[in-house]
């Protein structure tokens, strides 16, 4: 939640495929229905 956090703080326009990507590229194990979640749970919505 931390990583998605700061992540999101610094591009607020990446939603949660956007955000999976970067994790995944970061070595990180996720999938886009536990980002989706988590997103949801902190309440966090991307700038479209």
């Amino acid at each position: 939640m931390r990583q998605i956090d700061e992540q999101f703080l610094e591009t607020p326009f990446f939603g949660v495929r956007q955000i999976t990507w970067h994790l995944r590229n970061d070595g990180h194990l996720v999938n886009e229905k536990r980002i989706r979640r988590l997103m949801r749970l902190m309440g966090l919505m991307p700038i479209y």
